[in-house]
């Protein structure tokens, strides 16, 4: 970057770069002369939750100066170039760009200039670096730009111009600033997930790279199968893998393939020796030995457990510690880690014991919950029944009202699947003439709406897995929705209508023109209005229109692009938040306002309404909330936050408020009060949050591999969700017995509560598999007075006490029963 010293003010306070090989959402590159309108469009990109690594203060020259710029590149989801005269004559700023297009990351210009190409490449001649970023700038002309463009200053061509913060103050801005932030986060969001992954593949490869290709360092298991279905993803799609990321995955798979074939031949090998030893009549010597191999085995990975155990145990931050930390946890934990392990050892031999390995991993989580030994008994169950995962490359999968079928879409297909969740191992396939786009049960949750390419909307069956009837189109479908009472459906297409739809007729009643493409479209609670607002030409209101008629009742107007806009729960008013900070409840019979609040940070989040509707909650900063009475605006409390707000959730009955912070807590709130009820710290950034309906469980989703299930009431953590890959979304049955998850395109099927995932285990296998024999007891360690695992378990699956009772440090985990939890569809791309 430029080597002008930014001015003091626009530097963020305490604004720490993320550590080394921290998967961000956005690199900017920038010259110091933009420093003032690079910090605004900071501001706003942490406002909405995004993660930003920007260089304020220049990092001290030294041999890893470099090296951390390409660490931060790396680390990157998208590389953000503020695309000024001074960042194209910048050195610095060309190098950034050159390595970023070498990493095939996705480049998004921001351009705050006309580009004047004579006087950018006069300003290179005799430059050491000129070749360069002429490639530079026919890579940029090749690439589509974002416009946020200000008034010249007179200085941009001046080699020690300054920064100039007058020139970048808002009054100078060309074009809306606010309007080029959302295109940005559009971009961003655009194939979210498969950027992420090309982020957190190219950091595992230079970790490899750098490591000198350490085997240790290569891919193993799901995530180099994760890595391989990438892999032919990407073929369709951009950025591109680099040559980097071909050789770190085919040096895994080559790696995974020499192992393999050396188990094979070592099993080859003890399958010799057995035979020789029969042949030779040294029967009773061979079982000596490979006693003798097994019990040293065991120590070594229990010695071995200890270790990680202990190095797990040191990494635990202290506000997670509940219940003191003492030894007796300490030793429970070991323990339940060894049993993991064994386990993990059974189940990955070719001809284990699957019962015992479960037996195992079961009598693991009853001396203390461990995220290794729920993780492998649910590969135990993936192997021993199918009803855990479903499709291997799903974009969407929603569950029906009733949480008894799910609808999986993949990511390219012509069919869509429909699982009865009774019995998930087969699927009904909905076949189409072109690739599906998306899925919506109807209320009832007997018939489900699919839509594809080839502009049809499909009503099927979902009993039957039967076509009902087809309701085509004459431009592309976007989205499509039942309303309420499931009489109506409601689409939007790419010629910017709203069409509505009789169901049992299967004709159209009418459509709604708009003038630019929709971005909501929304039935009111009671199906008598309907809502919609645009993008560019009318962003800045909302149509509210008679269902009845088709005919429009108001357009509410705002002094900003609209952000958000929300029926209350008796659908006699509206409340529509706007990028100007104004929120606004508005009736519907009249179209008057009725309630105005200001000074929101809508970018944050857009105001809402609790369940019953009498609260309204906004946030007035990036790190606080607060509520106000919806009837009148009359302000009731503030909520303070020690962190940046990434996700809230209220439960259902409304006397919970839960809001998930950057600094990793998740806060609880009574919301009648405003009284501050507890905070959980979870290891990550909860990205969403969701309560079951009897307000017990918090499912908290981070932009990980890990979805964790935390008790509301106690704020103690009751499950973690470990997936191969970034969790997409979850979503709650009704009846509360499973959660479905998403995760690098597979949908799989959980437990809420790993006491009920232990009783479902021991519903599965027999009991005599889940008694360990004396060889058993004496090979893990297990004492004489340590009933086997199932006896915690009638035949119905209910917990019992247990009898005789563990060792006194080795203490049961609380139990539960079944355990509500709630329905949130949450894959479905149709508005709702």
């Amino acid at each position: 970057m430029n080597t002008p010293t930014p001015s003091a003010n626009a530097v963020p306070e305490n604004y720490q770069r993320p550590t080394r090989g921290a998967q961000v959402d956005v690199f900017i590159s920038y010259s110091r002369r933009d420093v003032a309108f690079t910090r605004r469009l900071f501001d706003r990109l942490e406002a909405q939750g995004r993660m930003t690594w920007v260089d304020w203060e220049s990092i001290p020259y030294s041999v890893d100066w470099w090296q951390e710029i390409q660490d931060g590149i790396d680390s990157a989801n998208n590389v953000v170039c503020v695309v000024s005269t001074g960042w194209l004559i910048s050195e610095m700023c060309n190098k950034e760009f050159a390595y970023a297009v070498q990493r095939n990351k996705r480049i998004i210009p921001v351009m705050r200039v006309e580009l004047d190409e004579k006087q950018v490449k006069t300003a290179w001649i005799d430059q050491p670096w000129e070749a360069q970023a002429r490639e530079n700038l026919d890579a940029l002309k090749r690439i589509n730009w974002l416009y946020s463009r200000k008034r010249s200053d007179g200085h941009e061509y001046l080699p020690d111009a300054a920064p100039s913060p007058d020139a970048d103050a808002p009054a100078n801005d060309i074009d809306n600033f606010e309007q080029a932030v959302q295109n940005l986060i559009r971009t961003i969001e655009t194939d979210n997930d498969f950027i992420k992954q090309h982020t957190r593949l190219l950091i595992g490869a230079r970790e490899w790279e750098t490591a000198n290709r350490n085997e240790s360092y290569l891919l193993h298991d799901l995530e180099l199968d994760s890595a391989q279905a990438w892999l032919a993803r990407s073929q369709t799609k951009t950025p591109k893998p680099t040559p980097l990321h071909l050789e770190y995955i085919t040096a895994s798979a080559a790696y995974r393939a020499r192992l393999i074939a050396a188990e094979a031949e070592r099993k080859q090998q003890l399958d010799r020796s057995a035979r020789r030893a029969l042949t030779f009549g040294r029967l009773a010597a061979a079982v000596g030995v490979i006693a003798v191999l097994l019990v040293a085995s065991a120590v070594l990975v229990a010695s071995n457990q200890v270790s990680n155990a202990n190095a797990t145990l040191t990494q635990i931050p202290p506000t997670l510690a509940r219940i003191q930390a003492d030894i007796a946890q300490g030793e429970a934990r070991i323990v339940s880690l060894n049993m993991a392990s064994a386990a993990e050892a059974l189940y990955q031999e070719e001809n284990g014991d699957k019962s015992l390995a479960a037996a195992l991993a079961v009598r693991g989580l009853r001396i203390a919950y461990t995220e290794q030994a729920d993780a492998v008994l649910v590969k135990i169950m993936h192997h021993a029944v199918k009803r855990r995962r479903m499709a291997d490359d799903a974009r969407i999968a929603v569950l029906s009202p009733a949480g008894d079928y799910a609808a999986v879409v993949p990511f390219i297909s012509f069919s869509a699947y429909l699982y009865n969740l009774r019995d998930p191992g087969s699927a009904t396939i909905l076949d189409h003439e072109s690739r599906v786009m998306g899925a919506v049960f109807a209320p009832d949750g007997r018939t489900l709406l699919t839509f594809a390419e080839d502009q049809v909307v499909r009503l099927w069956d979902v009993e039957e897995g039967a076509l009902i009837r087809t309701f085509a189109h004459e431009r592309g479908v976007n989205s499509a929705v039942f309303s309420p009472d499931g009489r109506l459906i409601m689409t939007t297409t790419s010629d910017f209508n709203v069409h509505v739809w009789d169901v049992i007729a299967g004709r159209e009643l009418y459509a709604l023109p708009h003038v630019s493409p929709i971005v909501r479209a929304v039935f009111a609670p009671d199906g008598k209005s309907i809502a919609t607002y645009t993008e560019n030409v009318e962003a800045d209101r909302v149509h509210v229109w008679d269902v009845a008629s088709g005919k429009e009742r108001h357009t509410l107007v705002h002094n900003g692009e609209i952000a958000g806009a929300v029926f209350a729960p008796d659908s006699q008013t509206i409340l529509i938040s706007s990028l100007d900070g104004v929120a606004r409840v508005w009736d519907v019979a009249t179209g008057s306002e009725k309630v105005r609040l200001d000074g929101l940070d809508v970018y944050t989040r857009p105001a809402a309404f609790s369940p019953d509707g009498s609260v309204i909650i906004g946030f007035p900063t990036a790190t606080a909330a607060k509520l106000w009475k919806a009837s009148t605006g009359a302000p009731l409390f503030d909520l303070r936050l020690t962190g940046k707000v990434f996700s809230m959730a209220i439960s259902p009955d409304g006397r919970l408020i839960a809001i998930a912070a950057s600094d990793n807590t998740i806060q609880l709130w009574e919301l009648a009060t405003g009284k501050p009820l507890r905070v959980i710290v979870n290891p990550e950034t909860a990205r969403k949050l969701i309560f079951s309906p009897d307000n017990r469980l918090l499912l908290a989703i981070s932009d990980s591999r890990f979805a964790r299930v935390w008790d509301a009431e106690t704020g103690e953590l009751r499950r973690v969700l470990t997936h191969s890959g970034t969790v997409s979304g979850a979503a709650f049955t009704p009846d509360s017995a499973l959660i479905l998850t998403s995760s690098g395109g597979a949908p799989q099927l959980w437990e809420a509560n790993y006491a009920d995932f232990l009783a479902d285990v021991c519903s599965v296998f027999s009991d005599p598999a889940y008694t360990f024999t004396p060889q058993d007891r004496q090979r893990y360690g297990i004492p004489d007075s340590d009933p086997a695992p199932c006896s915690y378990y009638n035949e119905a699956g209910t917990v019992v006490p247990p009898n005789p009772p563990l060792p006194p440090t080795m203490t049961l985990a609380a139990t539960t029963t079944a355990v509500p939890t709630l329905l949130i569809p949450t894959y479905t791309p149709a508005p709702n």
